[in-house]
């Protein structure tokens, strides 16, 4: 793994950062909100539709047992639950062991915030990566590459230090599919737009942008994206505020920072995470032949605590 620093001064990164064949940050466009109690949807569209269907998805890839995540020779098995889409950190700095397989003939994509069980300690993807096809056992689910232990569970949910106990509860269960529910029926609207991603706002305030190379890629990960994002609604409910298309446009248009990190796998993928004033925005790039764009953007508001550390707004399980 090739990393690269960049020392904290201002760069202009803008179409750079999410440049898909040709397309640039300006090419996107934000569309009018949907919006159900504290939770607003801003649709985004635009861009280039970019052929994604050679990748696997984790929950693609166990269904079909051709990958396979182990831990002391046990299999795990996939769970689709809402959880933080950016480096989560590991309190202990210790987790058991796990190493995951590709035994597919297509890449296996790996998406920030997914969650596997399996031994004694649940796991969150702790950010997006590439695994190539064919792959050698990788033993990247103790790193901090792909994953981190998963953290306690909020305590605006349950009193458990179990992630995926905590959202196995019925009544938070029961909560989080409600208000998932108000946004099934946005997927058809999004497919017809040609939309590839969303500006999430919760209360009022937006939090959270996720992009995908298609349309496509969007509609695989919806299901896990509204039920994290519903969850994120019930754990800050209070009064909701007022936010407008402008003003998620402007969120989405803003990517330039003061601090860059790259990390690169040469030929297989380049993720980089941008520090700017109160967000980061994390990109993963292919580098893979034929499929050299950007796979995945995500950006994420923050807010600047009195010591100047950076304390995040949004994902918190």
């Amino acid at each position: 793994m090739n990393y690269l620093l960049l020392a904290p001064f201002a760069f202009a990164l803008l179409s750079a950062t999410i440049a898909t064949a040709g397309t640039s940050a300006h090419d996107y466009k934000v569309l009018p909100a949907i919006t159900k109690s504290n939770l607003s949807l801003f649709p985004i569209v635009g861009g280039a539709e970019l052929n994604t269907a050679a990748f696997l998805t984790l929950d693609e890839g166990l269904r079909s047992g051709q990958v396979v995540i182990t831990e002391t020779g046990t299999t795990t098995t996939p769970l689709v639950r809402p959880s933080p889409h950016y480096p989560l950190p590991n309190p202990s700095g210790q987790v058991n062991r796990l190493a995951l397989l590709n035994n597919s003939d297509r890449p296996l994509l790996l998406l920030a915030g997914e969650v596997v069980t399996g031994g004694k300690q649940d796991r969150v993807i702790g950010v997006d990566g590439i695994v190539p096809p064919k792959s050698e056992p990788v033993d990247r689910l103790a790193s901090r590459e792909f994953a981190a232990a998963a953290p306690a569970a909020s305590a605006a949910l349950a009193g458990t230090s179990s992630y995926a106990t905590v959202m196995q509860n019925p009544e938070v269960e029961k909560r989080v599919a409600f208000v998932a529910a108000d946004y099934d029926g946005l997927l058809r609207e999004l497919r017809k737009v040609g939309a590839k991603g969303v500006v999430v706002a919760i209360n009022g305030q937006i939090t959270w942008a996720d992009v995908f190379a298609s349309t496509s890629l969007l509609e695989k990960y919806w299901q896990k994206l509204i039920r994290s994002y519903a969850a994120e609604s019930l754990t800050n409910a209070g009064s909701s505020g007022d936010v407008d298309q402008k003003q998620a446009q402007a969120f989405l248009d803003l990517l330039q920072g003061t601090r860059e990190v790259t990390e690169t796998e040469p030929g297989v993928f380049r993720r980089t995470e941008i520090s700017g004033d109160g967000y980061k925005v994390f990109t993963l790039s292919s580098l893979l032949p034929k499929a050299e764009y950007t796979v995945h953007m995500a950006k994420m508001s923050y807010e600047q605590t009195a010591s100047r550390n950076v304390r995040p707004l949004l994902r918190r399980p």
